[in-house]
Formats: structure tokens, C-alpha cells, sequence
């Protein structure tokens, strides 16, 4: 089951996102130190600002547990950019990822977007991979002089 996050939902939110984004930060050695506001950092205060932005998360329960999010955010009155997909580690490999980006893409089509967006760290090739199989493609790679990873953005358009 996927539902609408509340702002009842920020402590889980945060939770969620840690856990399920721990592992990409250990894999590239991301640090609250190197990058705050990376996702496995993310504190109730960003969430909350997040959602006051416009940012609107989905919850993914599974066998009555909370197992993932997604969020999606309206950039303009064609795109929606996605954030935070993630499911905890120890429900991966189950399909729950592609059902979250599955339900997101549902809304967005909902919400009238024709493109979504969205951006992973440059170095991860097996989530490039994962995102490529689902029909996005990399439009441009970024660096910032404040955080250790390049960022690779990806999009694909959307069928009516």
C-alpha cells in the first residue's frame, strides 16, 4: 500500500530516508561532516521545509510496515521532480522500488506533468542502470564545490 505522507509522518520520514539512504552514503563516503543535507542526513526541520516547498511524500507500507517514501515536487507546469526514492535495506530486492517510482510517475501523469526529473550521484552506475531500464536518461552531470560527489540529473518524459 502507498499513501499520502502528513506532516504527522516527518519522524518517519526521516527515518526512512536514513536508513534506506545509509548505504549509498557508507558506498561513497558521505559524511554529515562532507555533506549536511545529503538524504542520509536529512533532519525533520529539512522535511518539513521540503514539504512547505511543495514537496509532497508517499509512504510505501509493507505487510504493515513502512518499508519506503518518494517524493515528488511540481517544478513547473511540465515537470515533476522526484526525491528521496528509497526502500530500507532489508526490503530491497522485492520490487518496492520500481512500485514507488511506479506510483510516483502515476501522479505526476495525475498532476498533468509531461517530464519528470531527478537527480542520483554521478558514481552510482548500478542505480544509473536501474533508472535507464525504467526510461530515464542522464541529461547533464554537475559539480559542486561544496559537497564530495558529482550529481547526474535524468528525466524521461511521460505518456499521457
Amino acid at each position: 500500500m502507498i499513501r499520502e505522507a502528513t506532516a504527522e509522518d516527518v519522524d518517519l520520514l526521516v527515518q526512512l530516508i536514513r536508513e534506506a539512504f545509509a548505504t549509498v552514503a557508507a558506498r561513497f563516503a558521505i559524511t554529515p561532516a562532507n555533506w549536511p543535507r545529503h538524504s542520509s542526513n536529512i533532519s525533520p526541520e529539512r522535511v518539513r521545509e521540503m514539504m512547505a516547498e511543495g514537496h509532497r511524500y508517499f509512504v510505501l507500507d509493507d505487510g504493515g510496515e513502512p518499508r519506503g517514501c518518494v517524493a515528488l515536487r511540481r517544478d513547473d507546469a511540465e515537470t515533476v521532480h522526484l526525491r528521496h526514492l528509497g526502500v530500507v535495506p532489508a526490503a530491497r530486492g522485492r520490487g518496492l522500488g520500481r512500485a514507488l517510482l511506479a506510483h510516483a510517475l502515476t501522479e505526476a501523469r495525475r498532476l498533468g506533468a509531461r517530464r519528470a526529473t531527478l537527480g542520483i550521484l554521478a558514481p552510482d552506475a548500478d542505480l544509473r542502470a536501474w533508472y535507464e531500464r525504467h526510461g530515464f536518461a542522464v541529461t547533464e552531470t554537475k559539480t559542486w564545490p561544496d559537497i564530495p560527489v558529482d550529481v547526474t540529473f535524468m528525466a524521461r518524459d511521460l505518456e499521457p
